[in-house]
């Protein structure tokens, strides 16, 4: 690459060839959270079209409206602390591994990181 003061020479190494396939391919989002291909998944509320499209892509094995027995990664809408009044039961209905991701609205009074964070430590 020319420059103001002369030829500019990176040596990018091997790991180029890595960084450019993560550049061009990009994660999506459920892969971002660890969701694996073919992986059971509850979905508790209501998720935007673009999430479902994601998940969807990645696994046919969704349930919708309650914890299925045998899920490995639960959603959880909550817009409000009212909504967090739910967890006791979701997290009953959680069987080994599971993992329990809370989705709430960010930038909002209604619900926050900190009411997310008690709710979650309260049960277990």
């Amino acid at each position: 690459m020319q420059t103001a003061e002369g030829l500019a020479v990176f040596q990018l190494g091997a790991a180029a060839e890595k960084w450019c396939e993560k550049i061009v391919h990009p994660k999506s989002r459920i892969e971002k959270l660890g969701v694996k291909s073919g992986a059971k998944v509850s979905l508790l509320d209501d998720f935007a079209p673009d999430f479902l499209d994601e998940l969807g892509k990645l696994t046919k094995s969704v349930s919708k409206s309650k914890v299925a027995p045998d899920s490995e990664w639960i959603f959880f809408a909550a817009d409000s602390n009212e909504d967090l009044g739910a967890l006791p039961k979701i997290s009953k209905s959680m069987k080994g591994a599971a993992a329990l991701w809370i989705v709430y609205p960010k930038g909002q009074k209604q619900i926050t990181e900190n009411d997310v964070l008690a709710a979650g430590r309260k049960c277990g």
